[in-house]
């Protein structure tokens, strides 16, 4: 049995043994149906890891994933550790285990939305192929200004959907235009206003979670000159998610910007049933603390380093 597999048993049965919940309850948690909920159950005690106490062998962050969840009221949360604590290593571990994460949750006939980053991208390599003919996967945000880059939403879309056998649904604009009219005017084309309109109805949403003071994608494709960048910080935005910026609360920043992105608000991505957000390392800590304070996502997956610290912080705390 492969350690992502064990480590879901694991977790199921304690949702399910410990923790009372009706299998109905764990399948809105973790996006899984009721039939395969049932069948884990089973399997978990085909496979001893339930038997008088429930008994996860190897190396897994039960018991750290489980505060967290109560901690933040999240759905889930998937904890990895790096082999190597560094950015590349943490950026691969990530993206297996969103894979992982996203895969198994899926039925096949789902909308699923997407942003861009170099996570999502580390996700999207991951993916194991499968053949999802009615699933369809949808561009969240607009495209970079390089759209040959790896990262751009137009090419996770495309990956993605070429792996999972799936339809790919592409969202023809830019992620930011230079004034608020341009934007108006691209919403009245159809195709522009129905894909948004698609991704905002998405069953599950995967994102990045960006840091405007380093993040380094925002100033290669100069998607914001410094002047705004340092508007941005001097409003107090510590994170952002598809380009949408919040304080260390998790409070939007309101501004002319958003007048100019194409792509999902942050009101709309809270609707969307799973939204599973990737980031970890740790110029990510505050990042990812405010995007859970805001509630803009319900499922992280993230490094024990970064957990730990969420955990340790007492709620209030900058």
């Amino acid at each position: 049995m492969d350690p992502e597999t064990h480590r879901l048993l694991a977790k199921l049965a304690k949702m399910y043994y410990e923790d009372d919940l009706t299998q109905k309850e764990i399948g809105n948690r973790l996006g899984l149906s009721r039939i395969k909920i049932s069948r884990m159950l089973r399997l978990a005690k085909e496979k001893k890891i339930v038997q008088i106490v429930i008994s996860p062998e190897g190396e897994t962050h039960i018991d750290l994933e489980h505060e967290l969840e109560a901690r933040y009221n999240l759905a889930e949360v998937v904890v990895v550790s790096p082999t190597v604590y560094s950015q590349e290593i943490i950026r691969e571990e990530l993206g297996l285990a969103a894979a992982h994460c996203f895969l198994r949750s899926l039925n096949g006939d789902e909308t699923v939305s997407i942003t861009w980053g170099r996570n999502l991208s580390a996700m999207v390599a991951a993916l194991t192929p499968t053949h999802y003919p009615d699933l369809r996967v949808v561009q969240g945000l607009g495209g970079l200004s390089e759209p040959i880059s790896d990262y751009d939403g137009v090419e996770l879309v495309q990956q993605m959907a070429q792996t999972l056998g799936a339809r790919g649904i592409i969202l023809s604009a830019p992620g930011i235009v230079k004034h608020k009219e341009t934007k108006e005017a691209l919403l009245q084309e159809r195709h522009i206003a129905d894909v948004l309109n698609m991704a905002s109805n998405a069953n599950i949403a995967i994102v990045g979670i960006g840091n405007p003071a380093t993040d380094t994608l925002m100033r290669a494709n100069k998607l914001f000159t410094e002047e705004e960048f340092d508007w941005l910080l001097s409003k107090g935005a510590v994170g952002d998610i598809g380009l949408r910026f919040f304080d260390q609360d998790g409070n939007p920043i309101r501004g002319d910007i958003n007048n100019r992105i194409i792509g999902l608000d942050l009101e709309k991505l809270r609707k969307i049933p799973r939204v599973i957000g990737v980031a970890g390392g740790p110029e990510k800590f505050a990042v990812i603390r405010a995007a859970l304070r805001g509630k803009f996502v319900n499922v992280l997956v993230t490094d024990i380093n970064t957990a730990q610290r969420l955990l340790e912080e007492k709620e209030g705390n900058n």
